[in-house]
């Protein structure tokens, strides 16, 4: 039987589920996640990445009686090398409260040894007996499906702090490997699956520090999921550390995050964003450590606050597409209000069409942000206050609305828009039309830059 805290059992599954395979996979072992009582983890892979979680997994406790010791007589010649504080404490362990009382106040070398001779000369060996409570070693493994997992533990009776007992009890249910899943005191049962049939972690180890940085800041390079669910274009599905740029970057064909790091590696690393917005969930704020091997064939992520480690295989012969230009030329730039900003883009957000959430955004000495309101079949037009440069001539874009606030949440309280001069010829208004991405960042963020590229409308 094993014995797990309550809350670290929901905490290890709720973060080893995302790496759960979904779908139809060859093999539907991995759309479990495996129980490690022996080696106190939690596991789960999609194949693609292997995800384990350390979990502190106890086995019940039991008395026992350790065997009687006893102390040999001791002679004269047998305590020559000890210091005085070494007699002193045999005194304490093995003097009867009479012997100790005839020594002197502060008995001198001499003392000692004459008197502590004498007594053991005389005495009767001492036996000595104790109680002491042993771990027994915890042999439960087995896979089960996480979501019913989560579910059953969290509807325990035990609170939070409390240890819950998991037992593995013999059953003869038509298909199982002959085991249920016994839990808490309540003896819920479930369904568990044979772990024999779990994958093992066959993608090594990282031994060379790549960059270790705050979840939330490389978060805001994973959360750029590709737009077609199906697209499995290498530089699409992954994020990217860049070891010529000092960059972790990312992509999905309509915009650009990067991040400026110092990057221990002079190899392409790859490693897949959905798997790294996952982790990310599970850092918050707290590091999030990045290792690779020497040759660079995988990458290891690993969570201290959570205890996380997420295993990837590499292909540093992999390429991405040259995205340093995009980021040239830019000369202007203006600052505006974070919450004003949001709460418009917000809006608009709210009220447009799920696949076209585009607004348009003109610079004229503020910031014009109109968008269509569908409830009234008319635009709406928000004028924000901007400083920073001027900018002229007028210069009119058209951006995906998410894509906008997917750039600016987060990064800090007064949002920097770059813009740059070009060549192309306004309009009869004497408007330039969009032409180039808006680069979005933020001092307080530091290093981190969204470019999004316009829309056509």
């Amino acid at each position: 039987m094993a014995q797990v805290k309550k809350s670290d059992l929901v905490k290890a599954i709720k973060a080893v589920k995302p790496f759960v395979a979904t779908g139809n996979p060859a093999d539907p072992i991995v759309k479990t996640i495996l129980f490690d009582g022996e080696n106190q983890k939690l596991m789960a892979t999609n194949f693609s990445v292997y995800a384990e979680v350390h979990l502190p997994i106890f086995g019940a406790s039991k008395t026992v009686i350790k065997p009687k010791q006893s102390v040999a007589r001791i002679s004269r010649d047998d305590l020559e090398d000890l210091t005085v504080a070494q007699m002193k404490d045999l005194v304490a362990d093995y003097f009867t409260k009479e012997q100790a009382e005839a020594l002197p106040a502060k008995p001198k070398r001499e003392d000692l040894l004459s008197v502590i001779s004498l007594v053991f000369e005389a005495s009767v060996d001492k036996e000595i007996s104790e109680a002491a409570d042993e771990w027994i070693t915890v042999h439960e493994r087995f896979c089960v499906e996480p979501k019913l997992f989560l579910k059953m533990v969290e509807s325990m009776d035990e609170k939070p702090d409390d240890m819950i007992d998991l037992k593995m009890e013999a059953c003869e249910r038509p298909g199982s490997f002959g085991y249920l899943l016994s839990l808490g005191a309540s003896f819920k049962t479930m369904p568990i699956e044979n772990p024999d049939y779990f994958p093992e972690n066959d993608k090594g180890h990282g031994d060379v520090l790549v960059t270790r940085l705050p979840g939330n800041k490389l978060a805001k390079i994973a959360n750029v999921p590709p737009q077609e669910a199906n697209d499995t274009r290498s530089h699409i599905v992954n994020m990217f550390f860049d070891p010529i740029g000092k960059k972790i970057v990312s992509t999905d064909g309509s915009r650009l995050h990067t991040l400026d790091n110092d990057l221990n590696t002079e190899k392409n690393l790859f490693f897949d964003k959905r798997a790294m917005s996952a982790i990310c969930k599970t850092a918050g704020d707290d590091d999030v450590v990045v290792k690779t091997t020497s040759a660079c064939s995988m990458i290891e992520v690993f969570v201290p606050s959570a205890n996380l480690t997420v295993y990837a295989i590499n292909d540093p012969g992999a390429a991405f597409p040259e995205y340093s230009e995009l980021f040239s030329g830019y000369n202007r730039s203006v600052v505006i209000d974070f919450a004003s900003l949001s709460k418009t883009v917000g809006q608009a957000n709210v009220l447009a069409d799920a696949d076209f959430k585009a607004i348009c955004m003109g610079f004229n000495g503020g910031l014009d942000v109109s968008f269509f309101n569908p409830n009234t079949a008319e635009f709406e037009k928000e004028n924000i206050a901007v400083s920073g440069d001027e900018v002229e001539p007028k210069y009119v874009t058209h951006m995906n609305g998410k894509f906008v606030a997917d750039a600016i949440n987060g990064i800090g309280d007064k949002i920097i828009i770059k813009l740059k001069d070009v060549d192309n010829k306004t309009d009869e208004n004497g408007t330039l039309e969009g032409c180039y991405p808006l680069i979005f960042t933020s001092e307080s963020f530091g290093a981190y830059s969204a470019a999004v590229m316009p829309m056509r409308v």
